[in-house]
């Protein structure tokens, strides 16, 4: 991997920052509208239950609760971007002020928070 220098990790930070408000706003979008459909089709799941022959409240037979929430679950994903902003803010806050800034200590951190969104138009091919 090259080295990268302060100036590329804040570019790296950027991207991560722009990509996280784009999550946090599909999130918040998603929780407006499970409201606005509970509150218009309240009874849209009870009838799902009753068709399927589950009786309400009851844990569905071959499916299981699961006691994670929902990889698309919007407080699971708001947890997840606040859980990321604030280790890239920690590994990008004020630079290094003990350490060569070619060293990159936090360059491979910061390539990897990236990494996730390697098929985005604007993730660049040097953060690799």
């Amino acid at each position: 991997m090259s080295a990268l220098d302060w100036e590329e990790l804040r570019r790296i930070a950027s991207f991560l920052e722009e990509r996280y408000r784009e999550e946090e706003s599909w999130a918040h979008e998603r929780q407006a509208q499970d409201k606005r459909d509970a509150e218009e089709h309240p009874l849209r799941i009870k009838v799902h239950l009753w068709a399927s022959g589950i009786p309400a409240g009851a844990e569905h037979p071959i499916v299981p609760a699961s006691p994670w929430p929902a990889i698309d679950d919007p407080a699971r994903i708001l947890a997840e971007v606040a859980a990321k902003r604030a280790a890239v803010a920690a590994l990008t806050q004020g630079g290094c002020s003990w350490c060569d800034v070619n060293d990159n200590l936090f360059a491979d951190e910061l390539r990897a928070f990236a990494a996730v969104y390697v098929g985005h138009r604007l993730y660049r091919e040097e953060w690799k």
